[in-house]
């Protein structure tokens, strides 16, 4: 898929996989082996424990090992691998190159996110819900975080058929609009 730097015939099969069950974590698992296959071993247990971190409680006895490997890999990733920097339409933004790794969730970005402080009106939001589903398509995140818009933005946002298929949703009105 464009932008999230997944290459050759059977990774991009793989990852496609993620794509049609991003809820799954055996599509994930299966492309951690291909990485391994292809010599990307960090990137492969990166996935590998952060699918093992959100499958664990927090008060696992081992959780804390998992979560202080965790960070050393994404660490390690965000000096040597610069992650892809998909780029998207309308605002929609996402956590490209070193931050990539240190944002993530089961192995790539915990979210998208968008800023509606110079976007007033409601067209700019039904144009996030056209680029959030397109990114839907490239990449398995399905959690956005959106700032600084107004009830009214949020109220025709909501009302978008891509809404149900996010996992979450942060919202920080506007400060004229809180109460």
């Amino acid at each position: 898929p464009a932008g999230c730097g997944v290459t050759g015939r059977t990774g991009t099969a793989l990852y496609r996989a993620i794509l049609a069950e991003p809820g799954e974590d055996t599509p994930r698992l299966v492309y951690a082996d291909w990485l391994d296959e292809e010599g990307r071993a960090e990137e492969a247990e990166f996935l590998r424990v952060g699918c093992r971190v959100m499958a664990l409680n927090s008060d696992d006895p081992g959780y804390a090992e998992l979560i202080l490997r965790h960070e050393e890999l994404a660490l390690w990733l965000a000096t040597h691998v610069p992650g892809p920097t998909p780029k998207f339409a309308a605002g929609l933004e996402l956590a490209g190159g070193p931050a990539w790794w240190q944002q993530s969730r089961r192995g790539f970005p915990q979210h998208f996110e968008f800023d509606g402080e110079e976007r007033p009106g409601l067209k700019p939001m039904r144009a996030l819900a056209t680029a959030l589903e397109k990114a839907f398509r490239d990449v398995p995140t399905r959690m956005l975080a959106v700032r600084f818009v107004t009830v009214e933005q949020l109220a025709e946002f909501l009302q978008q058929p891509v809404v149900e298929h996010l996992d979450g949703l942060v919202v920080q009105l506007r400060y004229e609009d809180e109460p």
